[in-house]
């Protein structure tokens, strides 16, 4: 249980004092507004918002503290880090009461880490999230597939299965291609498989697929990658899938690609390790 503590709330130039949870910024809301969606399509939008929505609990211009009742305890923790420097937490009930103690107002994002590290939990490590904006899915649209980039299906598996032999074991992991996936494509030199992107659905309640590619290190410059990820994003589009790619802050190829593809980055995603107890 949280102590009683008197808030104060600045809601524009009034100021509300409140019993309870320490409540520092602009005002306790249900919505979350550090999120600029404006080139980005409602699935996108939608999908975050309700993610990372709950009850306010602490906020600066810069950083945003919320607290989701429903987030479980494997969940914990999430962050998404915006391109304009502008910081949002969410976390489940529990974690928030290990933070019961604590005096928020001057803490830094880099503050609640450090002190939620002391506790034993840690994030997992960052990745980009880059999405279509809504003009770059408009041309996407009008994207022509080429003769040797095609759908795989399991009439390919010969093929896959050498794919797979043939890349490190370390470029299958990062990458996450399967054939097994709800959208697998692949391209093609002198019938040889050479690159792989492959989609699934990224949870059951939202029309977003995330995106893996894997193109063979010896075939690495040509343009398979991209070309096989525009003929894939087209596809779940037809299909009314949105398109997310992510990958790793220091993979300067995945990173070079998603330029490419003209993807706009939304936001670095971090979330807690999943070796650390649940709270």
């Amino acid at each position: 249980m949280y102590k009683s503590l008197e808030l104060e709330v600045y809601e524009q130039k009034k100021i509300v004092r409140l019993s309870g949870i320490l409540v520092m910024g602009l005002s306790l809301t249900n919505r979350s507004e550090c999120m600029d969606c404006k080139e980005l399509s409602g699935v996108i939008c939608d999908y975050w918002k309700k993610l990372f929505c709950g009850m306010t609990v602490y906020q600066r211009p810069n950083l945003k503290l919320t607290v989701k009742e429903s987030l479980s305890e494997e969940e914990g923790l999430m962050v998404l880090d915006f391109p304009t420097g502008v910081k949002h937490i969410v976390v489940s009930r529990a974690l928030l009461n290990d933070l019961e103690n604590e005096d928020l107002r001057n803490y830094s994002y880099e503050d609640i880490i450090e002190s939620l590290r002391k506790r034993g939990i840690v994030l997992h490590g960052a990745d980009y999230l880059y999405y279509f904006s809504k003009e770059a899915l408009s041309a996407l649209d009008g994207y022509v597939v080429v003769p040797e980039i095609r759908q795989l299906t399991v009439a390919d598996t010969s093929c896959f299965l050498e794919f797979e032999r043939t890349a490190s074991i370390q470029d299958l992991d990062d990458a996450s291609v399967s054939l097994e996936h709800w959208l697998v494509f692949g391209a093609f030199e002198n019938d040889k498989l050479v690159a792989v992107a492959s989609m699934y659905p990224w949870d059951d309640e939202s029309r977003i697929a995330d995106l893996g590619i894997l193109t063979l290190a010896e075939y690495r410059g040509r343009g398979y990658a991209l070309r096989v990820a525009q003929a894939i994003c087209k596809e779940a589009l037809r299909k009314g899938y949105e398109p997310q790619y992510r990958c790793q802050l220091d993979n300067d190829a995945s990173i070079a690609l998603a330029s490419k593809l003209n993807l706009t980055l939304f936001a670095k995603w971090d979330v807690i390790a999943p070796d650390i107890a649940s709270i």
